[in-house]
């Protein structure tokens, strides 16, 4: 026996049943637009029958609306689903966020973009209505770290179609910084787009992010900020990123190049190896510190080894804090590192240690991302010289595989020592970003 309707969904489906489809013939059903969170439809399968088809398919319609309603989280992958249920056939695609909005025909508020009536289709075991959810506005919301699986795929499918290879589109990157920049995103047109707020106070959008045409996500971009009264600014856009601005805003645009920012890619083999007579100092270096420390081995990273590798950096925090002056971004990143660390296996990452005789002398993080590993994280005992030179070739060596050329080192965020430092390995290139103004 079906239980009756909740009391809390019988104003909705009042709304529906009294007011939408007495106006309507009994051929007449409900398409759907709307935009909502993630949405079960097996919960359709419980729904109590009023004994009428027609009442059925009415009352699928409010539960739908009331259910996604409920989700504050959203399903960014653009599932497709099909499911029986004893009203009917549902279709169904799952994208983002409902909209608020008001019932044309009765005026009650409830969350759809816009309800229409058609003639029914095709019968399958009563009333046949579909359900389609796609984007209508974008709805940025802030980035949590459990929302990072979901927009994994956009990563991926970017560093397929069109690798940038910059940090910026990494899980880790976006981890790491999220609270310092107020991180929010947005998925539209099968295209993700990160929100961020820079120290100047702005917002700033990254370019889009995703397998599809980038032309049509910009569009709704545009409308988002025209309808939000906030000028159009880019962040972090690499240089294919920045003929496509150009070939589309031409003069409207403006743009600052950030050297600080951009990031340091080198060739596979220079980590491997250390190749070739201008990188014999790294090998030396390399040889020097195993000769101090011949029971050090390298091991990946267990879940076990997890809080070991936390208090490793939080005391390496501390040598820094002790004896050097830490800009705020020093400081978030060595914060930042930790909470990697912890979360190292829910984000999909690798990480490496260097041992002796159970001590850690270095530890190290990253993720393979199309044909490029990026190195988000490597700290590493400064009383040990040669420990980076070490440690970077073994995280190489344990990560790199086969289809992956370059490894990204990231930026030097405007540290001298930093900078001296990442150009004695001679990159292969340098990675500018930039940040880019879109004018009326």
């Amino acid at each position: 026996v079906r239980q009756p309707a909740p009391k809390k969904q019988m104003p909705l489906l009042r709304c529906l049943l009294f007011s939408c489809w007495r106006r309507r013939t009994p051929d007449a059903m409900f398409r759907v637009y709307a935009k909502l969170d993630e949405l079960r439809l097996a919960k359709f399968s419980s729904c109590p029958s009023t004994g009428s088809k027609k009442a059925d398919a009415a009352f699928a319609v409010s539960a739908f609306f009331v259910l996604a309603a409920k989700n504050p989280r959203c399903d960014v992958s653009r599932l497709r689903e099909t499911r029986r249920t004893s009203l009917g056939e549902v279709q169904f695609v799952s994208v983002n966020r409902l909209q608020k909005s008001r019932c044309r025909f009765c005026g009650v508020c409830f969350f759809s973009k816009k309800v229409e009536i058609f003639r029914k289709k095709g019968i399958l075991k009563g009333y046949e209505f579909h359900i389609e959810v796609f984007f209508v506005l974008l709805i940025f919301q802030p980035l949590q770290p459990n929302d990072l699986p979901l927009l994994r795929p956009y990563l991926e499918a970017q560093a397929k179609v069109c690798p940038f290879r910059v940090s910026d589109n990494t899980v880790g990157t976006a981890f790491m910084w999220r609270k310092f920049l107020s991180t929010a995103w947005a998925v539209t047109e099968e295209m993700l787009i990160f929100r961020v707020t820079l120290k100047n106070g702005k917002q700033y959008f990254t370019f889009p992010i995703g397998g599809n045409d980038p032309g049509k996500a910009l569009d709704k971009l545009e409308e988002y900020c025209q309808k939000n009264d906030q000028p159009l600014l880019f962040s972090g856009v690499p240089e294919p990123g920045m003929k496509y601005l150009f070939d589309r805003y031409g003069n409207r645009l403006q743009y600052t190049e950030w050297r600080d920012s951009a990031d340091y890619l080198y060739t596979a083999d220079t980590f491997l190896s250390f190749p070739g007579r201008h990188l014999s100092g790294k090998r030396n270096h390399m040889r020097q510190f195993y000769r101090a420390h011949p029971a050090a081995v390298f091991r990946p990273l267990t879940k076990e080894d997890l809080p070991k590798a936390v208090q490793f950096i939080r005391e390496f925090n501390a040598r820094r804090a002790a004896t050097e002056q830490r800009s705020a971004i020093e400081k978030e990143e060595g914060e930042r590192s930790c909470e990697l660390i912890e979360n190292l296996f829910e984000l999909g990452l690798s990480g490496g240690c260097l041992e002796e005789e159970g001590r850690l002398l270095a530890v190290s993080a990253g993720e393979i991302s199309g044909d490029t590993l990026f190195v988000h994280i490597e700290k590493g005992d400064t009383g040990c010289p040669g420990i980076y030179q070490a440690m970077s070739q073994a995280f190489a060596q344990y990560m790199i595989r086969e289809g992956v050329s370059y490894i990204n080192r990231e930026d030097d965020a405007g540290d001298e020592g930093l900078r001296r430092s990442k150009l004695s390995y001679r990159p292969c290139a340098l990675i500018t970003k930039c940040s880019v103004t879109v004018g009326g």
